[in-house]
């Protein structure tokens, strides 16, 4: 399955892990904290007095390609699109023949079925939902065999 990717990137619950996050990449990749807005003050930041700074704060690197080497480095953080126009149907068969339908709404897990017609009794609280993106996420990559995806609202997809 091909998804489209989205514009934002990471999915973290507080600001303190977003942060911590951002630091360990700018220090892995050596980007500026100053120029990621991370850092304050003036001049040559911290990070490149001890090395770990290409110079983006101080013009021994252009903006332009430190902004290049934030977005590379950024990318295994960048969040997937809901691939499908509207709600699907994971139809799920387990090697003893059973047949569940999970409904999935942009990552929001609305609850199971045992047939379509029983939809209307889901809830219809449509959302974005980290733990479910990151299950069904982890969950797609792997392709199972056993699983079939049934777009219940919206335009077919092929």
């Amino acid at each position: 399955m091909v998804t489209a990717r989205s514009r934002f990137y990471g999915l973290f619950r507080n600001r303190h892990t977003a942060r911590t996050t951002l630091k360990d990449i700018a220090t892995e990749t050596g980007l500026c904290l100053r120029v990621l807005g991370l850092e304050t003050g003036r001049g040559r930041c911290f990070g490149y007095q001890l090395g770990r700074c290409r110079g983006a704060c101080c013009g021994e690197e252009s903006l332009e390609s430190h902004a290049r080497r934030a977005k590379a480095a950024m990318e295994r953080l960048r969040i997937e699109n809901w691939p499908w126009p509207g709600r699907v149907a994971f139809r799920e068969r387990s090697d003893s023949g059973d047949v569940g339908l999970h409904v999935v709404d942009h990552w929001h897990y609305q609850g199971s079925v045992s047939d379509l017609n029983q939809l209307e009794v889901l809830p219809d609280n449509r959302g974005f939902d980290i733990d479910t993106y990151r299950i069904l996420n982890r969950f797609l990559a792997a392709h199972p065999d056993n699983l079939d995806v049934i777009p219940v609202e919206g335009e077919v997809i092929d």
